[in-house]
C-alpha cells in the first residue's frame, strides 16, 4: 500500500553500543535516509553540532542540529532508541535531529526545540517511545507551526 504520510520518526532503535558515538552514527544514517540528505554530511554536521555542544538533554529527550549545505529547508527526525543512550551521564530515550540549511536563522532552531518540548508536555513517554504514528504527528505538528 502506498503511504502519502511522510515518515519522520524511527522507534526503538536497538545498538550495538549505548554510547554518544554509536547513537550520533545511527542518528546521522535515520537522518539521512528520512530527509534524502547525504548522510556522511549528516554525520559531520551531528559531530560538529555535538563537538560545539549544541545538543540539548532535558529529561530523557535531546535534540540536536546540524547544518546541511545543500538542505532547502529545516527537516526534523525524531529516533527512540530501545535502551537509554548514556548522553554526557543524562540517560536519553528520545533524540530529535534538526537538520538546517546554511542560512536558518539560530531563532527558527530555538522555535522548533520549544515546539518539541511542548509537544512532548503532558505525553506518557514511556507510551510514545514505542509509537511512531504520534512522533510522526508530533514533528509534523512541529514542522506546520515553523512555516505558519
Amino acid at each position: 500500500m502506498l503511504s502519502l504520510f511522510k515518515k519522520y520518526a524511527t522507534t526503538q532503535v536497538e545498538l550495538d553500543n549505548y554510547n554518544e558515538l554509536v547513537a550520533i552514527k545511527e542518528l546521522a544514517h535515520i537522518a539521512a535516509k528520512k530527509s534524502n540528505q547525504d548522510e556522511q554530511l549528516v554525520k559531520s554536521g551531528l559531530l560538529a553540532s555535538v563537538a560545539q555542544g549544541a545538543s540539548q538533554a532535558v529529561g530523557r529527550v535531546m535534540t540536536t542540529t546540524a547544518t546541511i549545505t545543500e538542505a532547502h529547508h529545516v527537516h526534523i527526525v525524531a529516533v527512540t532508541f530501545a535502551k537509554p543512550i548514556n548522553w554526557s551521564g543524562t540517560p536519553i530515550d528520545f533524540a530529535f535531529v534538526i537538520l538546517k540549511p546554511d542560512d536558518t536563522d539560530d531563532a527558527v532552531i530555538e522555535h522548533a526545540t520549544n515546539l518539541i518540548q511542548q509537544q512532548l508536555q503532558d505525553k506518557d513517554l514511556a507510551v510514545l517511545k514505542s509509537d511512531s504514528s504520534a512522533l510522526d504527528k508530533l514533528v509534523k505538528n512541529v514542522k506546520n507551526e515553523l512555516v505558519a
